[in-house]
């Protein structure tokens, strides 16, 4: 028979305890992978050089694929045994996003991000909105090469359109 330890009733609240902040408000957004072994540790170096080379701030004019494509390449690099690429992805994300990007992501229901490919598809959702793509799609029929324009520069224009929107539903 399993004994049972007796655990201390709750502390009775007081009404103005209701209205003062707790730590218990302060929830993440993001719900981590548990792994078996969590004792791995994020250094400080690898979020400094993240903050410093890869910052997004939710402004329109910024781009969203980008960031996150330059995010994926800098993350894989980072190794960790027995930690899964996905679960550093989500410890280092939040540290990318600065200014109403950040103020997006810490508004995001407790926990309701579950996994790397959630977190991309909310986060692309938010800052590659329908009206975006639209106008990024009319743009690649619509493309020409400038009067003064080599060739070589007008090639090198037009896949960076392209690449600007690879949700673009073109084909290859």
């Amino acid at each position: 028979m399993a004994e049972h330890q007796a655990q201390a009733p709750p502390r009775p609240r007081t009404i103005g305890s209701y209205s003062s902040p707790s730590v218990d408000n302060v929830q993440s957004h993001i719900l981590h992978l548990t792994l078996p072994n969590n004792d791995y540790e994020i250094k400080l170096g690898t979020i400094s050089m993240l903050q410093s080379v890869v910052q997004f701030n939710g402004m329109m004019s910024e781009d969203a694929h980008a960031h996150v494509k330059l995010f994926y390449e800098l993350t894989d690099g980072i190794k960790v045994n027995g930690v899964p690429h996905e679960a550093i992805r989500l410890r280092l994300f939040p540290f990318t996003l600065n200014g109403a990007a950040k103020k997006w992501l810490n508004n995001q229901p407790h926990h309701s991000i579950t996994s790397w490919d959630d977190l991309c598809n909310k986060f692309f959702a938010r800052y590659i909105p329908s009206s975006k793509t639209a106008l990024m799609r009319s743009e690649i029929p619509m493309f020409c090469q400038e009067e003064d324009e080599l060739l070589f520069e007008a090639c090198e224009r037009f896949r960076s359109l392209i690449l600007k929107c690879p949700h673009r539903g073109i084909g290859d």
